[in-house]
């Protein structure tokens, strides 16, 4: 158990607020904007992004925090008289976390609702798909497969301590099709499992574990959906470990995620905290400060500029990083353990 601890306080999950930025060299024409505007999607009093995300099927979830999160962020700024006069303004689009439809949606978003920047994309299968489009504009854009990156993120932990992986799975992305994997990983008999999914197969996976005697603990990544995944396992779900890329969403002395809180039942009363949710928040307040820095004209250079310049944006108990080769944003990792009810609770190390 002691290796299990240290293999998992590497960093096993992706960063939290990227922030894909479009530059102006698609040829789009200058029409989108108003007279006077300063580039495609800033108007008067509003500037407008794009978001091409899993809305619905298996990742909906994931999808659908993300987008309530910004919304949060950006009603929060509006209320406040928004960025120098200007609202922020979100169109979403559902991509089902299909490669081909985030390519849709992203042309949509760029020729046709004339977006100023993407926000909140999800899903890296769906991004690597747009990612021509960014390529061909300049724009620096993460070039792996989910999978395959948690895989190597998982690699390089247990190759540092002289470990290796017993036995491996996969499963076709949108589906919950795992017995296969599950058959094969079981006769390993590993004392770990590590996890890079959606809730729906993940949750598929532990609970024929329960049900089929493998006895080992299930480590997922952020990714998964923390509170879907929870839900999905009932009390199957007592154990289950997820590594997050943001702070416990119900911890208010952290001051971002007090001002979250707050914006989120302001924008959405029903609304249950969440780390997808945080994370679009996180996300949303970053796009605003950003914005805000600018001095002169609106533009998605100059934007982009503004967060690789400055660098270092404190939201308040949370500080994002950026530079010339560097837009992760952050890479601490916070620890999460499902408990028996089906909560979930922040933990500083993994207990025997």
């Amino acid at each position: 158990m002691e290796n299990l601890r240290a293999a998992l306080a590497a960093r096993l999950a992706v960063a939290a607020a990227t922030l894909i930025l479009i530059a102006n060299l698609l040829g789009i024409p200058a029409s989108g904007a108003e007279p006077g505007a300063s580039e495609v999607g800033v108007f008067d009093n509003r500037i407008l992004f794009g978001q091409s995300a899993a809305l619905e099927g298996s990742a909906a979830a994931l999808g659908l925090g993300m987008r309530e999160g910004i919304l949060a962020a950006f009603n929060e700024v509006n209320a406040a008289g928004g960025v120098k006069g200007r609202r922020l303004e979100l169109v979403s689009r559902n991509d089902g976390y299909e490669p081909d439809k985030a390519i849709e949606n992203t042309n949509q978003l760029l020729k046709v609702d004339q977006v100023f920047a993407l926000i909140g994309e999800v899903g890296t299968p769906t991004s690597k798909a747009a990612q021509p489009i960014a390529t061909a504009a300049g724009v620096p854009f993460q070039d792996d497969s989910f999978g395959l990156a948690g895989r190597a993120g998982v690699l390089t932990a247990l190759e540092k301590r002289s470990m290796a992986l017993v036995a491996e799975g996969t499963y076709v992305r949108n589906t919950t099709a795992v017995k296969t994997a599950f058959l094969t990983i079981r006769k390993a008999a590993p004392q770990a499992v590590g996890m890079v999914g959606t809730y729906a197969a993940c949750a598929e996976f532990i609970r024929l574990a329960r049900r089929l005697g493998l006895d080992a603990v299930f480590v997922n990544i952020s990714f998964v959906g923390s509170n879907s995944l929870a839900k999905e396992l009932g009390s199957d779900g007592k154990g289950v470990v997820i590594s997050q890329v943001v702070p416990f969403p119900g911890d208010a002395t952290v001051p971002v995620v007090a001002r979250y809180q707050k914006a989120l039942r302001a924008a959405a009363p029903e609304a249950e905290f969440g780390f997808v949710s945080l994370e679009g928040y996180l996300v949303g307040r970053l796009v605003a400060e950003a914005l805000s820095s600018l001095d002169g004209p609106v533009t998605r250079a100059g934007l982009l500029a503004a967060i690789k310049e400055r660098g270092t944006f404190d939201l308040g108990g949370i500080t994002l990083t950026y530079g010339p080769n560097k837009n992760q944003g952050m890479d601490r990792v916070f620890l999460t353990v499902i408990q028996a009810d089906g909560s979930i609770r922040a933990v500083d190390r993994l207990a025997e």
